[in-house]
């Protein structure tokens, strides 16, 4: 069996006049959110075996603070650019390149592509995937290349 959780960066700061969205921050609420997220994957038994996140500042820096609150070795956290701005095609593509040692996937990154790539592999479909929200999905196969559309079980849904 394979999971992956899908996790949406964490609250940010307003958008700035000039500032390119790509180096956006996280805003404060983001350091109390992220931690009880947190709290509710430990009680769900939930951790990662692989972050792969946005380099997008406020992808890594949401994957920087669950991998310290998770017990996570930072410096294992994986970057993928094309997570930025992508498409439903590109994340399903992600996903399926994902390394088959690794069961459990955090994927971190950005609206509305994780709330389309959510509801593409399960059921009952998410309307929008909050900052800090974290949507789970379990896939009864060996290897990452099988997922398929609705080939998952979505196990939760949680929000900060």
């Amino acid at each position: 069996m394979k999971t992956l959780c899908i996790v949406r960066h964490a609250k940010t700061e307003v958008q700035m006049q000039g500032q390119r969205d790509f180096d956006r921050r996280l805003a404060p609420r983001a350091y109390t959110d992220v931690p009880a997220v947190c709290k509710q994957l430990k009680s769900l038994k939930v951790s990662p075996d692989a972050i792969v996140s946005s380099p997008a500042i406020r992808a890594i820096s949401t994957a920087g603070l669950l991998a310290e609150k998770l017990n996570f070795d930072q410096e294992q956290i994986i970057q993928n650019a094309v997570i930025y701005d992508a498409s439903l095609n590109t994340l399903v593509k992600v996903v399926k390149a994902f390394d088959d040692n690794f069961d459990t996937v955090f994927l971190l990154g950005h609206n509305p592509g994780l709330t389309l790539l959510a509801n593409f592999f399960c059921l009952p479909p998410i309307l929008h995937i909050p900052t800090s929200g974290v949507v789970c999905i379990d896939f009864e196969i060996a290897q990452w290349k099988s997922v398929s559309g609705i080939g998952g079980k979505q196990r939760f849904f949680i929000q900060a």
